[in-house]
């Protein structure tokens, strides 16, 4: 769950308590500790179902206004028909390791979702610390905080600003805004923040978005229902209208 679904179902119940996603840092470690990059072309990549909701049409868009540019989409899916662009890559379903082998042979992590709950793998590339270029969507406007640790784009336009700006600073050449001097994206990286946005970014996963803490946020909650505080734990986007019996915890998984 996000704070962005946490504000849609407190329209349901105002008790209502939410925890972020988060990622299982030691074994992500463990994963790619094992897996050796190479040299490869500069490469913008996303990663999971290619569908409707992940909004294929626009990754579309943004490959074909970059011709030069190498784009990679991790996994397959009903709609895989909709990535037309000669640029893009699709490796179709792929066990853990391969999926994440290709991820960090990578550069930038794009998501053009049109919706989202806390993205799992937005949180995997934060960690990999990959600069991550993300829809303006519940989930993913919870976790990036635009020119802080990421970039949010509202269109195809802003995407490829953000995306150009952080190849330039990767290969070293000068920053020319041929977007326009207002640039946010293009200001950020003559500053030298590309890097910063990263560690920022890094930075999060470890403080806030990990099983460790969600652990530890479980616990404050169920031990406050044992005190009788929280009434109901939300951890989906979904709520049970459902109260179990001689308790005041209503599961939230189901509806």
């Amino acid at each position: 769950c996000s704070a962005g679904e946490h504000q849609e179902s407190l329209k349901l119940n105002k008790r209502a308590v939410y925890i972020n996603n988060g990622i299982n840092v030691e074994k992500l470690v463990q994963t790619l500790g094992k897996i050796k990059i190479g040299n490869h072309p500069f490469t913008v990549f996303t990663l999971g179902r290619i569908c409707y909701q992940k909004n294929p049409v626009m990754f579309n868009q943004i490959a074909e206004a970059m011709p030069d540019v190498r784009f990679l989409w991790i996994g397959d899916g009903e709609l895989r028909e909709e990535l037309k662009s000669k640029n893009i890559e699709i490796t179709g379903w792929a066990d853990r390791k391969t999926a994440l082998t290709k991820a960090m042979s990578a550069d930038v992590f794009l998501l053009t979702s049109l919706w989202e709950g806390l993205p799992v793998s937005l949180l995997e590339a934060m960690y990999m610390k990959k600069p991550c270029v993300v829809s303006d969507v519940i989930g993913n406007h919870d976790v990036i905080e635009n020119g802080r640790n990421g970039f949010i784009c509202g269109d195809v336009r802003k995407f490829i600003e953000a995306i150009r700006s952080i190849q330039r600073e990767m290969s070293g050449q000068s920053f020319e805004d041929e977007f326009g001097s207002t640039s946010i994206y293009l200001k950020a990286i003559v500053r030298g923040k590309t890097e910063k946005l990263i560690e920022r970014a890094f930075e999060d996963i470890m403080k806030k978005y990990n099983t460790k803490v969600m652990a530890m946020v479980y616990n404050e909650i169920y031990t406050g229902i044992g005190r009788g505080g929280a009434i109901l734990l939300v951890w989906s986007s979904f709520q049970c209208r459902h109260p179990a019996p001689k308790s005041k915890l209503v599961c939230a998984h189901c509806i």
